[in-house]
C-alpha cells in the first residue's frame, strides 16, 4: 500500500507554481511630447486620461512561471525591457521581452496608463485586451489578440486587429477596421465607418456616418443610423433597420432583410438566401 502511496505521488507530475506579482511604476513629462508609442509583448493594456502633464504607468507584472519571487525578479530584470524614454517628439513606453530569448519567459505586464488628454496614442500588442478611454488625439492600434474596447474617443480611430472582439462606443471622428476574426459593436458613434473584416458577427448601432463593410463571413446589423450604407458580403445575414439614407448590397450567401429605409436600395447581387424588405419576400426579384 505505501509503495502504491509513493509511486502514485511520484507519477502525479510536478504541481504548479502559484501566480507571482509585483508593481512597477514609470514616469514622463509630456513637455514638448505630441504622442505615445506603446509597445506590449503580453499582458493587458488600460489608457485613460488625466488633467496632469505627465505620463502615468502603474505596471503589474505577474507570472506563474516562477515559484520564488526572487526568481522571478531576477528573469524579469535579465530577459524584459521595461522603460519609457522621449524619442525626438514622441514618448515610447516598451514592456515586452527582449529579442531573440532562447525560451519564454512567460511574463505578463498589465499596464494601467493615464496620459493627458491632447496626446496621439499609437499601440503594438502581442496579446491581452486593450481599453482607451477619454482620448482627444487620434488612436491607432496593431493587435495580435484580445479584446479591445473603446470609448469616447474624439479623434480618427484606426485599428488593424487579429482576433477578439473590437467595441467601440461614443466616437466622433472616422474610424477604420482591418479584422482577422471576431465580433465588431460600434455604437452611438458620428464618424465614417470603414471595415474589412474577416469573420465574425458586425454590430452597428446609432454611427451617423458613411458605413463601408467588406465581410468574409458573419452576420451584418446596420440600425438606428444615419449616412450611406455599403456592403460587400461573403457569407452571413444582412439586415438593415431604421436608416436614413440609401444602402447598396453585394451579397454572396445568407438572407438579406431590409426595413425602414429611407433612401435609395441597390441590390447588386443577392446570392443564396432570402431577400426580405419591409415584410415582403422580395426574393424572386434578385435572382
Amino acid at each position: 500500500m505505501y509503495k502504491f502511496l509513493i509511486l502514485l505521488a511520484l507519477s502525479s507530475g510536478p504541481v504548479c507554481a502559484e501566480k507571482l506579482s509585483f508593481q512597477q511604476n514609470l514616469n514622463l513629462s509630456t513637455d514638448r511630447i505630441s504622442a505615445l508609442e506603446v509597445i506590449s509583448g503580453a499582458g493587458d493594456i488600460d489608457i485613460s486620461t488625466h488633467s496632469g502633464n505627465e505620463i502615468q504607468v502603474n505596471a503589474t507584472i505577474t507570472s506563474k512561471k516562477y515559484r520564488t519571487m526572487e526568481r522571478f525578479k531576477e528573469v524579469f530584470e535579465r530577459d524584459i525591457v521595461f522603460a519609457i524614454e522621449r524619442e525626438s517628439e514622441f514618448a515610447v513606453l516598451r514592456g515586452h521581452s527582449k529579442p531573440d530569448l532562447r525560451k519564454n519567459p512567460e511574463i505578463q505586464i498589465h499596464l494601467d496608463i493615464q496620459i493627458p488628454t491632447k496626446l496621439d496614442v499609437d499601440i503594438e500588442d502581442g496579446s491581452g485586451d486593450i481599453r482607451v478611454v477619454d482620448l482627444n488625439g487620434l488612436l491607432q492600434i496593431e493587435d495580435g489578440s484580445g479584446d479591445i474596447e473603446i470609448s469616447r474617443v474624439s479623434s480618427h480611430i484606426d485599428i488593424e486587429d487579429g482576433s477578439g472582439a473590437i467595441t467601440i462606443s461614443q466616437a466622433t471622428a472616422t474610424i477604420e477596421i482591418e479584422d482577422s476574426s471576431g465580433a465588431i459593436n460600434i455604437t452611438n458613434s458620428q464618424g465614417g465607418v470603414d471595415i474589412d473584416d474577416g469573420s465574425g458577427d458586425i454590430t452597428l448601432t446609432q454611427v451617423n456616418g458613411h458605413k463601408n463593410i467588406e465581410d468574409g463571413s458573419g452576420n451584418i446589423t446596420v440600425k438606428n443610423s444615419t449616412g450611406d450604407v455599403n456592403i460587400d458580403d461573403g457569407s452571413g445575414d444582412i439586415t438593415l433597420s431604421d436608416i436614413n439614407d440609401s444602402a447598396v448590397i453585394h451579397d454572396g450567401s445568407g438572407n438579406i432583410y431590409i426595413d425602414a429605409l429611407s433612401g435609395s436600395l441597390e441590390i447588386k447581387s443577392a446570392g443564396s438566401g432570402k431577400v426580405i424588405i419591409d415584410g415582403e419576400d422580395r426574393t424572386k426579384d434578385f435572382q
